[in-house]
């Protein structure tokens, strides 16, 4: 995986760009190809945001920059990924740690629970885990082993 974090160095505006594409390329359901500029404006409208598809193609190829704060926000979450992804270094490192776990598992079914974990705090990630034991328990599962 490209490093997309510890760009201090780097124009802001060539880090946003370069992690939307990254988002666009890596960021999609199993078994299929990445998403589109129109399925991700689809999907920001799904959630109250606006923006075109035109707009989301300009920012991927740099004739645009600074989008807004909400524009930023939103393709985050387009992608399931946390609202600071674009600005926070520390945020985007620890979703692209979590991202990388993620990617590692490769069971359909197992891979889109750990896709909606991705941006999730400790707590609500502890919360899911023990929802995951409950569950194994009822199935009659021994205690998973950490």
């Amino acid at each position: 995986m490209d490093d997309l974090s510890g760009r201090a160095s780097a124009d802001e505006s060539t880090v946003f760009r370069e992690r939307l594409n990254w988002l666009f390329e890596h960021v999609h359901p199993p078994k299929r190809g990445p998403y589109s500029n129109k399925e991700v404006a689809a999907k920001i409208a799904g959630f109250g945001g606006s923006l075109s598809d035109s707009y989301i193609s300009l920012l991927r190829t740099g004739k645009r920059v600074n989008p807004s704060d909400d524009a930023r926000k939103w393709l985050a979450r387009s992608f399931g990924f946390p609202e600071k992804f674009f600005d926070d270094e520390e945020v985007a490192a620890a979703a692209l740690q979590q991202f990388a776990a993620v990617k590692s598992v490769k069971q359909a079914g197992i891979e889109s629970v750990f896709y909606r974990m991705i941006g999730l705090s400790s707590d609500s990630i502890a919360a899911v885990l023990k929802e995951v034991d409950r569950v194994r328990e009822l199935e009659g599962l021994p205690p998973a082993s950490d």
